[in-house]
């Protein structure tokens, strides 16, 4: 009998799909009230096609260096990542955070935050990206490699707590980011290490997940995450 499950089991992943690979990820974490956030980077993206990293005077989205992290909570709560005071914000990223292509590596001294409370009907994902000092163009097929960490002025209350990827159920999810393939996954997972999520996201009214259901929820990512299949494309982007 236990077998027959076993083998069930196993049949009812393989005829789910195949894995979607794991190749960013992306890091907040801080310390609620410090007014402070850290953003560490790791891992690799391959470009699905030629466009740029820009630099800090671009304060809008763009696919080439931006991407959105999707809510699981479904439609309507995409836009409860970063608070709504954060609207197509650039803001300064301090330490030894890097990306690497072409034999050249870039500090990234910028992150792009953008909420998109409201937008197309109320349930456009917000948008989150990163900047290097000079515009550097990358190549179809080349592969990015993110490493180290940075700080930036914005308390980490901010942001809603949870792991949220650039695949989602809901059909919003904007997948024209150039800087990683359709075959890849980059992940953004945020983290507050003491208090309460106060304000910021908080007064968006996302629940805050600590303790035992944070833990669910990651563990519930890392089960069924590999096995998404890709919505449709959207036709416009936030």
């Amino acid at each position: 009998m236990a077998n027959r499950l076993a083998a069930a089991f196993v049949a009812a992943l393989i005829s789910i799909g195949p894995a979607i690979a794991n190749a960013l990820t992306i890091t907040l974490s801080g310390v609620a009230g410090e007014g402070t956030t850290t953003a560490s980077f790791s891992g690799s993206t391959t470009a699905s096609e030629s466009r740029q990293i820009r630099d800090p005077s671009a304060s809008d989205y763009d696919g080439g260096d931006s991407f959105e992290p999707g809510f699981i909570g479904g439609v309507g709560d995409e836009d409860w990542l970063i608070d709504a005071s954060l609207s197509g914000l650039v803001v300064a990223l301090t330490g030894d955070a890097t990306v690497s292509f072409g034999g050249s590596t870039y500090p990234l001294v910028s992150l792009f935050l953008d909420d998109d409370t409201g937008e197309n009907g109320g349930t456009a994902s917000d948008d989150f990206g990163f900047r290097v000092s000079t515009p550097q163009a990358y190549t179809a097929g080349q592969v990015l490699t993110f490493a180290g960490s940075g700080q930036f002025a914005i308390d980490i209350s901010s942001f809603a707590p949870g792991t949220y990827d650039s695949l989602d159920t809901n059909t919003d999810v904007n997948l024209t980011s150039s800087f990683f393939s359709d075959d890849e996954v980059v992940t953004l997972i945020i983290e507050s290490t003491a208090g309460t999520n106060v304000g910021g996201a908080a007064a968006q009214g996302i629940p805050t997940l600590t303790g035992s259901a944070l833990a669910i929820l990651i563990l519930s990512v890392m089960v069924l995450g590999g096995w998404r299949s890709r919505p449709s494309r959207r036709l416009f982007e936030s």
